[in-house]
C-alpha cells in the first residue's frame, strides 16, 4: 500500500490498485504453492526433502 500512495494513488484509483496488487499476491502464492508440490511430488523421499516439502508432500 505504501508504494501506491508514493506513487501518488488516492481514493478509489488507490483503492483499485491495491485490490489489483492483493490478486496478483494470491495467484503468485498459489503459483508458489504449486511448484513446491510439483517438487516434492518429483523428489526422493529423503530426509531432505521431507524437511523441505513435508508440508505439501502427499503421504
Amino acid at each position: 500500500m505504501e508504494d501506491l500512495i508514493n506513487e501518488g494513488l488516492t481514493g478509489d484509483e488507490l483503492l483499485a490498485k491495491f485490490r489489483e496488487k492483493q490478486v496478483q499476491f494470491r495467484d503468485a502464492i498459489k503459483h508458489l504453492i504449486a511448484e513446491s508440490r510439483e517438487v516434492s511430488d518429483n523428489s526422493t523421499s529423503d530426509k531432505k526433502t521431507k524437511q523441505l516439502f513435508g508440508d505439501v508432500m502427499e503421504n
